[in-house]
């Protein structure tokens, strides 16, 4: 198949809202449809409705000459923040609010995300590309070769026949006539013909928004369509029709031949598609070089620009230009309302893509600059984090003027934007995650899996402590204690080393110590297993030295083993031994344990140490040492960190150095045992 067959197998969609801000507002007011309306954005005219220009208003004209021309005539201002906004028709906002207001298109790009669910909804399988704020390309060719094939599969004859489109509910029209259906290029646009007609008739339903729409076999024919026949009415170009519909097409209408290229064009002698196509090739290349083959081939109607999915914007930003002021009060107080703005933005945008921004931008227009994109310079930072109640105007502008105080070239001030970009997945305050999952996926100073490290299990990888990684004190705790739980799960799904081996007091776990002095010495993996067991407890002393508030995994991990063991006893207080599991789950969830350690620690009983022992044994020995080294490491640095904190008197240094020279101390040899690396 060539490649204008390719392409003409091909169904695209081009639907474009009618008159869309007069829309909006009309619904939010409750003008009536035959009513005509403008909206007004100041003292000029940004939309008018299809009444409205049939009586000779039109665009950018000013809000007295439209009255005076049509005095039935509602206008209604945009939306404005930052004083007493217009809300209503025919609203008293006037250029001088313009001093204190800033126009707002949020409404409108609420309804346009509303227009794009109804798409979706009625073609899951299309390929949809918000083309602007009202207007968006589809391709269904997916949805046409499914219907064709469920056509032509269907034996009995019963909806075999493909609908009538010249009805008026539909708003169908051709050019070039009635589609030939025995065309196989002809009967696609028919179903996709079809499949427009239900889409602008389910807006309609659904919002109340009327819409025309475009169909051909490219984006470029599909948008010249949708623009031939308003409003809430519908175009079809076979590719037989598009030699005649270029011929006297102006440029001006063409996608992408408007500015600079339709005025060398014009220069040329050339105001429509046809005279461009009859200048002599070598004038094309002269003027246009190797541009001259696209002018060529898109001046015939051709186009191989596929639809893309863009829906998400690439960036957020909130503008405002003003009279030159070297008021600082004054640009901190438009900060406030482009910060206003920007927040809520981005918390409607959270809402749909679940993404946050990851950089925050300033740009301005200062000392005397030109106009926009002349004179305008811009500062850049991260997006500062947010609590639970997420972006908020007070934080973003106080980012935004630490910024600005630093744009020594800004004052006098005539222009300032706030934007957001490099979006990321992930809600938008830090409060929306939980500390549970926090811990559970290792920390924020989870490391991808480290391939000079193959021995040690894939859930640990993530979570042990890594050399040069600084980690907050109970972050480092934290990981440690996974990181030994998950080295001996991959082993087998009993009851963990977890609780047992991490104590908030420094005491060795239950029953630990009296084993570890007897047959848990006669192997090496036992003499491992001891040396795993007295890091555990030191770097948890060491945590308690730090002082480490709140309940820590390791306390959280005794106090629910604990109760788990009491609940199980067959005397006792049943009540209180329920009570206290209750509140060591709870502490569990404080310190930030994950379900899956919870589960485990419930499984553990008095022979733990033991069983815990088994599972160890059968961890092979490089992983134990690795585990150790990196324990050892963390202890050493945790331990530097309590001799800065807190200095030694030296009369107390003096016993302390008395009672390690004797070796009686516990404590005494728990370190001598961590000064020799594993």
């Amino acid at each position: 198949m060539t490649s204008t067959a390719r392409t003409r197998t091909r169904v695209v969609l081009h639907v474009d809202l009618d008159a869309f801000y007069c829309q909006v507002e009309m619904k939010r007011v409750g003008i009536p449809a035959h009513v005509p309306c403008a909206v007004q954005q100041w003292e000029g005219l940004i939309a008018v409705n299809y009444p409205a220009r049939a009586a000779g208003i039109t665009r950018h004209m000013r809000r007295a000459e439209a009255k005076a021309k049509c005095p039935e005539l509602q206008c209604v201002h945009v939306e404005t923040i930052g004083g007493s906004a217009g809300a209503g028709s025919d609203s008293a906002v006037t250029w001088e609010d313009r001093k204190t207001q800033k126009a707002c298109l949020e409404r409108y790009r609420v309804a346009s995300a509303e227009i794009l669910a109804v798409f979706h909804e009625v073609a899951p399988e299309a390929i949809v590309e918000k083309a602007s704020i009202d207007e968006a390309y589809l391709d269904v060719t997916t949805i046409v070769d499914a219907h064709l094939q469920a056509l032509n599969s269907d034996q009995s004859g019963e909806g075999s026949q493909l609908p009538t489109l010249d009805s008026p509910e539909c708003g169908n029209h051709v050019v070039g006539g009635s589609l030939d259906l025995d065309s196989e290029f002809e009967r696609r646009l028919a179903v996709g013909a079809q499949l427009a007609c239900r889409l602008r008739t389910a807006v309609k339903d659904k919002l109340g928004y009327t819409c025309s729409s475009g169909v051909a076999c490219n984006k470029l024919m599909a948008k010249i369509a949708s623009a031939m026949h308003k409003p809430f009415q519908q175009t079809v170009v076979p590719p037989r029709a598009v030699p005649d519909l270029m011929k006297d097409m102006p440029l001006k209408k063409v996608r992408n031949f408007g500015g600079k290229l339709g005025a060398e064009l014009q220069a040329l002698g050339c105001s429509t598609a046809g005279e461009v196509l009859a200048l002599p090739p070598a004038t094309l290349l002269q003027h246009f070089g190797e541009r001259a083959t696209w002018i060529l081939y898109t001046v015939q109607g051709n186009s191989d620009e596929q639809v893309q999915v863009k829906e998400r914007p690439k960036s957020m930003l909130a503008a405002k230009s003003f009279e030159p002021t070297s008021d600082m009060a004054a640009v901190e107080r438009w900060v406030t309302i482009l910060a206003e703005e920007l927040a809520e933005r981005m918390v409607a945008d959270n809402k749909l893509f679940n993404r946050r921004p990851k950089s925050l931008h300033l740009h301005y227009r200062g000392g005397g600059g030109g106009g926009w994109g002349s004179g305008d310079r811009s500062k850049s930072c991260p997006m500062p984090r947010f609590h639970k109640a997420g972006p908020t105007a007070p934080v973003i502008c106080e980012t935004v003027m630490k910024l600005f105080q630093k744009c020594s070239d800004a004052m006098p001030c005539t222009r300032l934007a706030v934007a957001a970009s490099d979006f990321e997945d992930g809600p938008l305050s830090e409060g929306q995650g939980s500390i549970t999952k926090f811990f559970g996926a290792g920390g924020r100073n989870r490391s991808p899996v480290d391939s000079k490290r193959p021995n040690l299990p894939a859930q640990a990888q993530h979570l042990a402590p890594k050399p040069g990684v600084k980690a907050s004190k109970q972050t480092a705790v934290a990981n440690m204690f996974k990181a030994a739980k998950a080295s001996q799960v991959s082993s087998r799904p009993a009851p963990a080393l977890t609780a047992t081996y991490v104590t908030g007091s420094g005491n060795r776990g239950q029953g630990t110590m009296a084993q570890e002095s007897g047959s848990h010495h006669k192997s090496t993996e036992d003499m491992q297993h001891g040396k795993l067991v007295a890091t555990a407890n030191a770097l948890s002393h060491t945590e308690a030295e730090l002082g480490c508030g709140g309940m820590t995994p390791g306390r959280a991990a005794q106090q629910y083993q604990s109760s788990v063991v009491d609940l199980g006893k067959p005397q006792g207080n049943i009540a209180d031994a329920a009570e206290a599991h209750h509140r060591a789950e709870q502490n569990c969830s404080e310190a930030g344990l994950s379900h899956a350690a919870v589960g485990q620690l419930q499984g553990h009983s008095t022979d733990a140490a033991s069983e815990d022992h088994d599972a160890l044994r059968s961890i092979d020995l490089a992983e134990q040492k690795q585990i150790l080294h990196d324990l050892w490491l963390e202890k050493n640095a945790l331990s530097a960190r309590v001799s800065a904190k807190r200095p030694v008197p030296a009369s107390t240094a003096d016993n302390k150095r008395a009672k390690l020279a004797s070796g009686n101390s516990r404590q005494t040899q728990i370190f001598s045992m961590l000064k020799k690396p594993p």
